[in-house]
């Protein structure tokens, strides 16, 4: 930065976390401060009588004329709000926001040194400080008047009047602002932005996540935006694959050599066979792979028995032989934003959308909650992917494998070949969950193990058992989603397949189907509605919508909730069969 006013600290503010009612919920915050003349000690933990609620940072800094222009543009009315009534720590005096970058470095008074390491990522928390709606969070963080956090390097006692000094600057970094662009907007953001961004050592994990979060939304965006077709098309089996007995993968091709859509893990092929003797005519199979290349599908199927549609299919299906498959389609999805940790639960063949969403996690690196693997099978023999599992576990620090065998062979070993013997039950999972954290800016979090999101995958009745158990203990119903793995039957765990929905103000119907839009904002723009947005993650509450009736349900993990009847569109979908927006 350049800085040609001499900087002061006008007022040093402190305080402690406390409940408080927000809109009818009790809500443990900080952001209540109040300040102290000083001097007092500034260490890496932060400043002498502070502390977080729950950001990670040492240090909140704002300038006064921030504070100043928030109290002209919204406490008209009132008296003048205190130095700290935004939560800061530091209000200073003679500073320009606009020209501190990422990694700039500070002397505040004789022996204190500090690092910007990013802007104010606003909650809704300060929205309810300020007497704001949550839509207002938006036009605080790209004002460029929502200052910046900065790590202590060198610890110092500092007192109000200390001056502010900058030690060094760096051209090459981004300004806060920025950082505060890349989270918050929607249009005109790029990969290669978020990369860049993510890139930076000095970067504050309260925007590292959110960052992180975003370029995941915008993969799995790009990722099934293209491709897609109606009705049916021809694919070509180019290899039929025997996992185990009675196991069969196959290698679906389109027969006119193009590109085929692109899918989320967990998703679903429905497959038109008409010669199946029953007379029906299609059957349904999760895709049982998770890759970039998008030159074919691999689907998994199991042989059910003499006479059936799946011991039909394992004479039918030869290599070479043609079948018609729709676009991927499907809710049973992985919320790989989320930082709780999670749960896969596969009984048998429902382990193939599983694996899916296991590669999906991995692919991501180093930046996830920990992933437990409960795969139940019959013994080794019969175990499918077991090896593929235990390969991606092997090479990835988060993912564990819990391989689970009903009738282990004489010559199996615990510990070896298996780590369960048996049934799997409640309290195996809950044992296996019960040292569940993250690691946050290096500070362990525990977790409730019924904070963890589980997905389960297997017969009917293995379903319905674990998501009653689980649901009965006191796991969150919105985190527990099940595939009902049944031949000719999906059923995704959010969401409904098809819905009409109303656009009151626009005087426009349309009908959703599941796998055409992400979200329904993407609906609405599709239709040609004027819908507001920004971030697109569930953050800045701009696509916040009126529900005048029905009811949706949030695929994903939206940074703070709307008001009550309201709903983020960037990141919700249909849970009734009509919805009605005001719109």
């Amino acid at each position: 930065m350049s800085n040609e006013t001499e900087m002061s600290v006008r007022s040093i503010c402190v305080g402690l976390p406390q409940k408080i009612d927000m809109h009818g919920r009790t809500v443990r915050t900080a952001i209540v401060k109040s300040a102290v003349a000083g001097p007092v000690l500034v260490d890496k933990i932060g400043v002498e009588g502070n502390k977080s609620a729950v950001h990670p940072d040492a240090v909140y800094l704002l300038s006064a004329k921030s504070l100043d222009h928030w109290n002209t543009r919204l406490n008209q009315d009132g008296a003048p709000w205190p130095d700290g009534h935004l939560g800061e720590n530091f209000t200073v005096e003679g500073l320009d926001e606009s020209t501190v970058r990422i990694g700039d470095r500070f002397r505040l008074g004789g022996k204190l040194e500090m690092t910007v390491l990013g802007p104010r990522v606003p909650c809704d928390k300060l929205a309810w400080r300020l007497g704001q709606r949550a839509s207002f969070l938006q036009e605080f963080a790209l004002s460029g008047m929502n200052g910046f956090y900065l790590r202590v390097d060198k610890p110092g006692t500092v007192a109000a009047g200390d001056r502010l000094t900058e030690l060094s600057c760096s051209p090459d970094a981004p300004f806060v602002s920025d950082i505060s662009g890349l989270i918050w907007r929607g249009e005109g953001v790029t990969l290669d932005d978020l990369d860049a961004a993510l890139a930076l050592e000095t970067l504050s994990e309260t925007s590292r996540y959110p960052l992180f979060m975003k370029r995941i939304r915008m993969v799995e965006q790009t990722r099934t935006a293209s491709g897609k077709w109606d009705d049916w098309r021809r694919f070509e089996i180019k290899s039929v694959v025997e996992e185990v007995p009675d196991v069969r993968s196959f290698i679906l091709a389109p027969e006119d050599a193009g590109e085929v859509a692109g899918y989320r893990a967990g998703q679903f092929l429905s497959v038109h066979e008409p010669r199946l003797a029953d007379g029906s005519s299609s059957r349904t199979f999760s895709i049982s792979d998770y890759t970039d290349d998008l030159s074919s599908y691999r689907i998994t199927v199991k042989r059910s028995g003499p006479g059936t549609g799946t011991d039909q299919l394992f004479g039918l299906w030869k290599e070479g032989e043609k079948v018609e498959l729709r676009s991927p389609a499907g809710r049973f999805v992985p919320d790989r934003t989320a930082l709780e940790p999670a749960a896969l639960i596969a009984g048998g063949i429902g382990v193939t959308p599983l694996l899916s969403m296991a590669k999906a996690f991995a692919d991501l690196g180093p930046s996830i909650p920990d992933i437990h693997i409960f795969a139940c099978m019959r013994d080794t023999e019969s175990a499918i992917f077991t090896e593929k599992l235990q390969e991606l576990c092997d090479s990835h620090p988060k993912l564990k494998l819990i391989r689970v065998h009903s009738q282990p062979a004489k010559d199996e070993e615990l510990g070896m070949d298996y780590e369960i013997a048996g049934r799997l039950t409640l309290d195996h999972i809950q044992q296996e969950l019960a040292d569940a954290h993250v690691v946050y800016t290096g500070t362990r979090i525990d977790i409730p193990w019924y904070f963890s999101r589980f997905y389960i995958c297997g017969p009917e009745s293995f379903e319905r058992k674990f998501k009653d158990e689980l649901l009965a203990a006191g796991a969150m119903p919105e985190r527990v989603l099940t595939e009902s793995f049944q031949v000719g039957s999906p059923s995704g765990g959010i969401g409904v397949q098809e819905a009409t929905i109303n656009f009151e103000k626009s005087g426009k119907t349309a009908v959703w189907k599941e796998g055409d839009h992400a979200n329904l904002l993407e609906f609405a723009e599709h239709h040609g509605i004027d819908a507001p947005s920004s971030c697109r993650i569930g953050a800045c509450q701009s696509c916040s919508a009126r529900i005048l009736s029905g009811e949706i349900v949030y695929d994903g993990s939206p940074a703070s909730l709307p008001e009550k009847d309201f709903a983020l569109l960037c990141c919700s979908v249909p849970a009734s069969k009509s919805v009605e927006i005001d719109l």
